[in-house]
């Protein structure tokens, strides 16, 4: 479904533009979230002093990587929408779930089961009768939902070291933040924000 907003609102709105706003009210969302949720912890006297502040410093990098590749993925993305369907964008942006495991392999040494690699096979086939076309070459549209995909997995594998170390609420709200922020200088660089573009993008942000 939100890729079907997410083209829509291209009709009125630039894509970076888009992107900023709507990471601004997700950042503004969880920020909100975490004080909060923060009302309500208590500390039981388990976690030490030295722990609590290693999870903190783990929470802020971890949170400033991951807004990084979500800002890089989520720009990528909206841009790549501007010249494809919402349908073929759906699909290539899922295939982060077969990248994921590739560069497991490639970076991490480690392996899949038989039946992921059959999936990553279908996922590829599937992603090559859907998009190449006759010359065998991609759309502008799909070769940046695809750098999407890549980076989306770079997020994936960032989230999946740091997540377990971390306070979730505060590293998602710090990484949405970064997202916003980046793409806000972007969007104010090479675009031209005003107000009414993003009134008459509001329902679909």
């Amino acid at each position: 479904a939100a890729f079907v907003f997410q083209r829509t609102g291209m009709d009125s709105i630039e894509p970076i533009t888009f992107n900023a706003v709507r990471m601004s009210a997700a950042a503004i969302f969880l920020v909100f979230t975490s004080l909060v949720l923060d009302k309500f912890k208590k500390n039981d006297g388990q976690i030490s002093e030295n722990d609590a502040k290693e999870k903190m410093r783990s929470t802020v990098t971890g949170g400033i990587l991951c807004g990084l590749f979500l800002a890089a993925s989520s720009i990528t993305q909206q841009m790549g929408i501007v010249h494809t369907t919402a349908g073929k964008a759906g699909f290539i942006t899922a295939m982060y779930m077969l990248f994921v495991p590739i560069i497991n392999l490639i970076i991490f040494k480690k392996r899949g089961t038989a039946r992921l690699w059959i999936a990553v096979a279908l996922g590829l086939a599937g992603t090559y009768l859907l998009c190449v076309k006759e010359d065998l070459s991609f759309t502008e549209g799909d070769l940046l939902i695809l750098a999407c995909a890549l980076l989306f997995s770079g997020h994936i594998l960032c989230c999946d070291k740091f997540a377990p170390k971390c306070d979730p609420v505060k590293l998602s709200a710090i990484q949405f933040t970064v997202s916003a922020l980046i793409s806000g200088v972007f969007a104010f660089a090479l675009e031209s924000p005003t107000v009414d573009k993003i009134t008459s993008a509001a329902v679909p942000i």
